[in-house]
């Protein structure tokens, strides 16, 4: 597999920093907004951590494509996982925001779907006989 261009890893990684930078502004916010049904916020930051997995997934494989695929998908939820508890520890120190155990088990959650569903995916198709 050869390596990618300039452009292709800049945007990769762009993606990512701009989606922690995103998941940051928002976690500044004094209030969370209600999504309206039950356990709306584990919901939310499932999606937003399977989203941010997926974006340190793609970044991994574009910056090393010759590496294991599983380990960019490892890779990819330890960075989301531990980007999630940083996530909470900031959320502890807005006024009007709490850090929970629950939100970050969603947030390592999401990121472990997307982890999952990339390894499996990206799994190598035996041919046939």
């Amino acid at each position: 597999m050869k390596r990618r261009s300039a452009a292709d890893l800049a945007a990769a990684w762009a993606a990512v920093a701009l989606g922690c930078v995103a998941i940051f502004w928002v976690s500044s916010a004094p209030r969370a907004v209600p999504l309206g049904f039950a356990h709306g916020d584990k919901v939310l930051h499932a999606a937003v951590y399977a989203v941010l997995a997926a974006g340190w997934y793609v970044a991994l494989r574009v910056t090393w494509p010759w590496a294991d695929y599983r380990r960019h998908a490892w890779l990819a939820f330890v960075l989301a996982a531990l980007y999630g508890a940083t996530d909470e520890w900031h959320q502890a120190h807005v006024p009007g925001r709490d850090a929970t155990l629950a939100d970050w088990l969603a947030d390592a959650g999401g990121a472990a779907l997307t982890a999952t569903l990339a390894a499996l995916i990206k799994r190598p198709r035996t041919e046939p006989a």
